[in-house]
């Protein structure tokens, strides 16, 4: 299961239509969940209330809507599933604050730039990381972006 975080209805319909088109596999997707980020309640009663936590697989957030507390969901999410693999869909040079961009490697987060992106992520495998080469974040951080 597939859920998207995106304040724009453009760009979950455009996300339904790539996943549905029969050259979007290796897309092993069967469900897709969109929500808003102002539908974090009803986010979080689906998986913590229901069974659907267990069959989360991945989260997907629109560059529009990252913020501090988008991330600190998806953060909350992943406690309870460390497994789930967590996408930001971003506009090349879109800028993100060293705390947005710290809890996103604190997430394992992967930036993509298109659809097709996320179908060569998710056909890939998980990203290994490795910690920062110093015991400064800042070099690393600028690095990511």
């Amino acid at each position: 299961m597939l859920i998207c975080i995106a304040d724009s209805e453009y760009f979950n319909i455009a996300l339904k239509a790539y996943i549905n088109e029969p050259n979007s596999k290796p897309l092993d997707i069967k469900e897709i969940l969109c929500y808003p980020f102002s539908g974090q309640s009803e986010m979080f009663y689906t998986f913590f209330a229901t069974d659907a936590g267990a069959r989360l697989s991945t989260i997907l957030i629109d560059y529009s809507s990252v913020s501090i507390e988008v991330l600190q969901v998806a953060l909350s999410l992943k406690s309870f599933n460390p497994l789930i693999r967590i996408f930001i869909f971003a506009k090349s040079g879109y800028p993100l604050s060293e705390l947005e961009r710290s809890l996103a490697i604190v997430l394992g987060a992967e930036f993509i730039t298109s659809f097709a992106g996320l179908s060569a992520a998710l056909a890939r495998g998980p990203r290994l990381t490795s910690p920062p080469p110093t015991s400064s974040i800042s070099p690393y951080l600028t690095a990511i972006t």
